[in-house]
């Protein structure tokens, strides 16, 4: 750093000195402020003789200075001034006669600003809007996410446990056959609905009650009592939910292949005392064109949708058109190939579809409507079919 140097130049009343470092610097100057050298020329101030020069320390000139009171360093008594930022150094001062003084800017520290305008106050006020609805959006959007991903899994497991109950449930089931008959399955749908709306959603199982065991007895030789089946579909007074349907005080027994089969389980759905285990809680259900009449509760306008489609192979109409020993008979699909001209061996199988709606209020279609997620699943079993 250059600073002010030590030159001399003629006689004794005009001498300039020039310093090379800050060794010629007076200790009273704050070391926060730099130390710059600045000719000042004399003149009306009444400052140094004629054709001398002096020096200020500082950021600004000091011409305009008072002249230097005698004695040791005095601070300046000006109003607006800190004596404490004030420093003389008489030792840039030619003859010493007089003390420059310098101060340093007042707005730096003494009136410095400690606040925020109008204008920033009303920025920032904007930014942190800004950020704070970003944050809800987030926030909001994380939460409906994962909402919708828990009540998903939810209808995930509600209807794998109803797919597994079922599929366990037909493998329970048994098979009955009466003098002079073929041998019958314990299985069977319920169409409901008409029309263009008709859908096999009740599905009926003989497996002997919610514990099963009847596929364990062989063929029995009486037809099943109402206190052994095991009954699937929506409840009709509450079409969203899947239930599971048991009547255990009734020992009457019912036919399988019989015509009033439908609407005799349909009375056994509506009426009271029956034993309900609830397997899904979010079926999806529409309206119905033509009400439903279900024997005790009259017109029900809505069904659940869900279909248990229960199929044999060969088919019972195949059975039929086909005489047992026969080339027909032999050619029948029959499951693995095993026949023989007193029977074959049939395949059963149970096409389950269950519409679950995660959450109504959060998927819907552009029409507003409820989008379902379907499920789908498959029971199956096997029996040997005697004519």
């Amino acid at each position: 750093m250059v600073g002010p140097a030590a030159a001399e130049s003629g006689g004794s009343a005009s001498r300039n000195r020039w310093t090379i470092g800050n060794r010629r610097q007076s200790p009273a100057v704050s070391p926060t402020l730099p130390v710059v050298a600045v000719p000042a020329h004399s003149g009306s101030d009444g400052g140094t003789a004629a054709g001398g020069r002096h020096w200020s320390v500082g950021r600004r000139l000091a011409a305009h200075a008072p002249p230097a009171r005698d004695g040791p360093h005095q601070p300046d008594r000006r109003p607006g001034c800190n004596p404490r930022l004030v420093r003389t150094d008489p030792d840039l001062h030619p003859g010493g006669s007089r003390a420059v003084r310098t101060r340093c800017r007042i707005a730096d520290v003494s009136r410095r600003r400690r606040g925020f305008t109008l204008a920033e106050l009303l920025l920032a006020s904007v930014i942190l809007t800004l950020v704070l609805s970003v944050l809800a959006g987030v926030t909001q959007a994380v939460h409906t996410a994962w909402n919708y991903s828990t009540t998903r899994e939810d209808c995930r497991l509600e209807a794998q446990a109803a797919v597994e109950r079922i599929q366990w449930m037909l493998r329970q089931a048994g098979t009955y056959r009466l003098a002079g008959g073929p041998t019958v399955f314990g299985v069977r749908s319920v169409t409901i609905g008409s029309n263009n709306e008709a859908a096999p959603a009740v599905l009926v199982i003989w497996s002997g009650g919610r514990n099963g065991g009847l596929a364990s007895q062989g063929v029995l030789s009486r037809l099943p009592r109402i206190n052994e089946l095991v009954i699937y579909g929506c409840d009709p007074q509450q079409p969203r939910e899947f239930v599971e349907l048991t009547i255990p005080g009734n020992t009457q027994p019912i036919a399988f292949n019989s015509p009033l089969f439908a609407d005799n389980i349909k009375s056994l759905m509506a009426a009271t005392g029956q034993d309900r285990i609830r397997l899904c809680r979010r079926i999806r259900i529409a309206p119905l064109t033509i009400a439903e009449n279900w024997p005790g509760l009259g017109g029900v306008n809505q069904m659940g949708l869900v279909r248990m489609d229960a199929g044999m192979t060969p088919t019972d109409d195949a059975i039929a058109a086909a005489s047992p020993g026969t080339t027909a008979w032999q050619e029948l699909p029959w499951s693995q190939g095993l026949v023989s001209p007193a029977g074959g061996l049939r395949a059963v199988r149970v096409l389950i579809e269950l519409q679950l709606e995660p959450a109504p209020e959060h998927v819907r279609t552009d029409a507003g409507e409820s989008l379902a997620i379907p499920f789908f699943g498959l029971a199956s079993a096997r029996y040997v079919h005697q004519p």
